[in-house]
Order: C-alpha cells, then structure tokens, then sequence
C-alpha cells in the first residue's frame, strides 16, 4: 500500500498542468511495472518463505525508490521546458493540409498550406520588428483533420526564421487525441497499382533513384531477400578461363563492370569485394538481375553493398565496393550475408524496384488490394533545423509538439560510394529531424515512425535542447544520436547540456543493423535519464567516441534509470546495454534499474 501511495502521489504531481498528454511513451510504463510488481509479490507471498518475501519486498522497494527518485527531476525539468514554450498572448497561426498559402493563416478556414509558408510570415515579423528580432511567440496550430502534409522537400529552419530565446517559434498539434493526430510525410503516396498476376505494379517518377523502403498500411514491407545465408569464403576471384567465358557470355549485361573482374582475375590477395556461395545455395538465374544490394555480416556492424554481378558457374558474387578488410577471413562473423531486391526471391509482403525502369513490384499479403495506403519514403530529412556557425547565429527556441513525422528515405551516399560499416551507422549524414547550431529547441510529445536512418540527431553544436515524451520507432537505423564523431571539438562546436528523457526508443536496425538506440559521440554534460530502449539489433546507448586513454570530448554525461533490454536480437554482436568508449571524466552511468529491469546483470560495457 505504501509503495502504491508512493507512485500514486508522484503521478499526481505530474498530472498538475496537464504533463500527461495523450501518453505513448515515458510515464505510461511505471504503472505497468507497479502492476507487474504486485502480481509477482502476491505469488511470493502464497508460495514463498519468510526469506523469499522478505527479500522480494526490498528488492522492489529498492526499484521503487530508485524510479520515484527520477520522477521530481523529470517534472521539473519539463516544467522548464514547457515554460520556454508558453510565453504570454502569442500569435497564433493556422496550418492545414487543405488550407492555402495564399490566406492569411489566423483561422483554421484561412489556415496556410505549407510549412514554408510559415517559414515566411516568421522572416515577415522579423524584419518589420525593431532588431529584427520577435516581439512575441509564435505558434503554428496544425489543423488535425486537414490530412497528411506530405512535404516536397526538406523543410529547412534557419537563425532567420527561430526564437531568440524568450520567444519561440512553436510548431504544434493543440488538439492532439490517439484519433486526431498530424502526420508529416517525406514519402511518395502510389495509387497507380496495376496487377499483374499475383502481383501489384507501380511506375514511380523519375526522381525515384533507389527504393529500399515499402510502408503498406502503416507497416513495414520488406524488400525481397534471401534470408540469412552463409558464404564459403572470400577467395582470389575467378580464373582466367573463367573471367574469358563470362565476358563472352554476357558482354552485352551492363551489371558486370569487367574492369573490376579483369582487377580480381590478376589479384595476389583475396579480394573483399568478392565472395563465393555454396553449392546449390541460389539459383542460376541470379544472373539476369541488375538491381541487387547484399548486406554482409560483419561483428557489430553489417555493411550494404550493390551487387556487380553474380557468375553461376564458380558460385562468385562481386560487389562494387569493398567489405572492410578486417572481416575478411574472421569466423566471428559467422560469413553471414542476405541478397535482396530480386523478383526470384519474392513472397507475399515483399517487393522489389528497378532504378532503371522505375518500375515497383509487390506481391500483396492476404486480405490486402489496390485501395491500400502504399508509401514508399523519398526525402532523406525531413526537417532541419541549422544555425549559421560561421556567423555565430544559432537557431534558437524553435519547438515541436504533438506531431508525427514518418517516411524519410535511408541514406547509402556512404554505402555506394566506399563502405558503410562504421560502428554505430556512425558514417550517416542525415536524420530524419536534424539540428545544428541549435539551442534552447524542444522536442516534446512527438512520434518518429518509418524512417531509413536516425530518428533525431542532434549535430554539432546543439546545447541546451530538450528531448521528452518522445516515440522513435521502426527506424532504418537508431533512435537519438548526439554529437557527431571527432574526438576533440572547440567550445563554439561542442554538443553539450542537452537531455533526452521519459521517451520511448524502439524497433530499430531495420536497414543499418548497427544503429543504436542511443548514439552519443563526442558530446558532454548531456543527459539521458528515464526512457525505455528496447529491440535494437546493437547496443542501446553508446557513449564516447575514442579508443584508448587519450581526452575526449565526452565528459560529464548521465545515463541513469533507463529500462534497456532486448538489444543484439541474435544479429550483431559485442555490444553493452550501455557501452561506453574512451575516458569520460565525470560520466554517471546508474545500472541499477536497467539490471532489474532488463533482469540481467552485467549490462554496463566500458571498453
């Protein structure tokens, strides 16, 4: 009764001025665990000995205590926050999906069309202040019922168009319910689906350059794969007799660049871009295909390749870029690879494209017809929000709330042009929300859902900026990521004193296997308090970015009561709840929740 009464009263506390919004994460899972909690006493109380209970009562006393510690810092801090966003008699603006750029805004029936267009009425006020700074608050009200906002390109919010840090610029759901939510979509909409067959068809524009990503009705499709296979070996690339038949054969196939096998044939050394596949491991007519990626298995990373061509006759796969020379010849990778984007590999609730013809294949699971929401992502980022460094002018109070953003397009700039088998997907550039040079920003109450990357990163110089109740989930790559990966940042480049808290991180590792659910690089004083992480296939929060015993930029964070568990998924490996890298003066790292929690024991990593 006693801890009853106790999470009861700390709810209550939150629960003054309305902090528990229509909840999706954060707050929501101590009640679970309470109840959790009492079933598993009430079982130890009927069955156990006096010990038994004794020792369950403390030891959920102490979780208890431990997670009511956690709750004033986090009531007060979004109190804070919260009060940066609420500043007294704002303007107040109006966007609708249906709405047009050319009113004025100040009604939901005269609300704007686009985010650029409020973009614009902030530079207007600006310039017509004394300063050319804001007089007062400004809030962009998006209308719930308007529809998707399906964007044409990055929205892109610069020092001219933020807050000054009394006043901010808002960007909000005000009446945000479980059934009146605002979507904002960096996502192509088909709905020109012709069937052939058992499959569906769809011709997508010519802007299109990669498709890797397929959303049907909300959920995730898979391009068509092999499956997890094993290789047989890296080896010295085809003979020369060899080499000769396959360019007689298939001299007019533009898949194989020859250049690359006449390269393999003269080798010394095995080559990394090439493997061979066990005997009757895929079908000989692999060889017609023009489109396809591999994704080979490495340790805690899994690199994504184009496929140069496959040669049948000797079981040989050559991909256009190199596997990282370190995992040639290692067992611990299990040589582990998966084929994708193949029409002989399709199944129902997989697809391939073509980058050549455009042309997108699906084979529909049961139950599903033409009338389906199919998106496929197109935008990389979907907004950024980026000071002028050169300048010293950061973006300043600019704020989001209440609003999903979903369907940004992965990132294999790294991928195709070298390799991409940096620890932590460290080697991408984008996010689906970006900030840079940013300060005092908030991120409050907000889902990032169906994206090829990172949901939020916070880049170079970003302090001070407040992430809370946030849902990151089904992500090509990792949750949050602060920082970015130099060891030794100056104090005007610093990522620092920022606080990612009570969010909910899940599901990531879709694309990039390596992703975190929490990437904190060269970075310091930032905080990472009471989120639930969970079903990465790598380490949950990662912290530092150096090797060895030489300063680094990453002193005084604090991960502590979070509930981490499910990470690794069988797919990676040599990873920590929290994994820790380099010296970190002043780091806190509280394992006792995620031990309890997680019910492991060993689940803080500091290499």
């Amino acid at each position: 009764t006693a801890l009853r009464r106790t999470f009861s009263r700390k709810r209550s506390r939150l629960e003054q001025g309305g902090l528990l919004v229509p909840i999706r994460c954060g707050l929501k899972e101590p009640r679970i665990e309470f109840a959790t909690c009492v079933r598993i006493m009430a079982v130890v109380c009927r069955r156990g000995t006096v010990a038994s209970i004794a020792a369950t009562l403390v030891y959920f006393g102490l979780m208890c205590a431990a997670a009511s510690a956690t709750y004033p810092f986090s009531h007060e801090y979004l109190k804070q926050a919260e009060g940066r966003a609420g500043a007294l008699d704002p303007l107040e603006y109006y966007v609708s999906a249906r709405g047009e750029d050319s009113k004025t805004g100040k009604s939901p029936q005269d609300a704007f069309a686009t985010i650029e267009r409020c973009l614009a009425e902030v530079r207007t006020l600006r310039n017509n202040s004394s300063g050319g700074k804001l007089n007062t608050s400004v809030y962009f009200n998006f209308v719930a019922d308007g529809g998707m906002f399906v964007l044409n390109k990055t929205v892109q919010i610069t020092d001219k168009e933020s807050g000054d840090g009394v006043n901010v610029v808002a960007f909000r759901n005000p009446g945000a319910t479980a059934d009146k939510q605002v979507t904002i979509s960096g996502g192509h909409v088909i709905s020109n689906w012709v069937k052939h067959g058992a499959k569906w068809m769809a011709q997508l524009p010519d802007t299109m350059q990669s498709v890797y990503q397929l959303f049907i009705n909300g959920q995730r499709r898979e391009l068509a794969n092999t499956g997890v296979l094993q290789y047989e070996r890296m080896g010295d690339g085809p003979s020369l007799h060899d080499m000769k038949h396959k360019e007689d054969q298939y001299e007019e196939d533009q898949a194989y660049e020859n250049r690359h096998l006449r390269r393999y044939a003269t080798a010394a050394a095995p080559d990394p871009k090439y493997f061979v596949y066990q005997e009757g491991q895929l079908p000989d007519d692999l060889v017609t295909e023009t489109n396809m990626y591999a994704v080979v298995y490495e340790i805690w990373t899994a690199s994504v390749h184009e496929v140069g061509g496959v040669y049948p006759p000797n079981r040989t796969i050559w991909l256009k870029t190199p596997v990282t020379e370190r995992w040639e010849s290692s067992a611990a990778t299990g040589h582990r690879f998966i084929l994708q984007n193949s029409k002989l590999f399709l199944k129902p609730g997989t697809f391939t494209f073509d980058r050549y013809t455009k042309m997108l294949v699906y084979m529909p699971m049961e139950g599903e017809t033409s009338t389906m929401e199919a998106i496929v992502p197109r935008l990389k980022e979907l907004v950024t929000v980026v000071g002028d460094a050169s300048m010293g002018t950061p973006v300043n109070s600019v704020v989001f709330q209440d609003l999903t953003f979903a369907h940004a397009a992965a990132d294999f700039d790294a991928c195709f042009a070298g390799e991409c088998s940096d620890q932590s997907a460290n080697f991408l550039q984008t996010a689906a929300l970006r900030f840079e040079h940013a300060r005092n920003c908030i991120v409050l109450n907000v889902e990032i859902a169906h994206v090829g990357g990172y949901g939020v990163w916070l880049d170079q110089a970003c302090q001070n900026n407040t992430l809370a109740y946030l849902h990151v989930h089904d992500v090509g790559a990792g949750g949050v990521r602060i920082g970015r990966a130099d060891q030794v940042v100056t104090a005007e480049l610093q990522t620092n004193f920022n606080t990612l808290t009570d969010s909910v991180l899940e599901d990531g590792g879709h694309i990039f296997k390596e992703g975190c659910g929490v990437l904190l690089q060269a970075a310091a004083h930032n905080t990472i308090m009471h989120n639930h992480i969970h079903h990465f296939r790598y380490t949950g929060v990662s912290i530092g970015w150096s090797w060895g015993y030489n300063p680094t930029s990453s002193p005084g964070n604090t991960v502590s009561y979070n509930h981490i568990h499910h990470i690794g998924m069988g797919e990676l490996s040599d990873m920590g709840c929290v994994y820790s890298l380099g010296i970190q003066i002043g780091a806190q790292a509280s394992p006792l929740l995620v031990c309890v929690c997680v019910c492991v024991w060993v689940c803080v990593c500091v290499c």
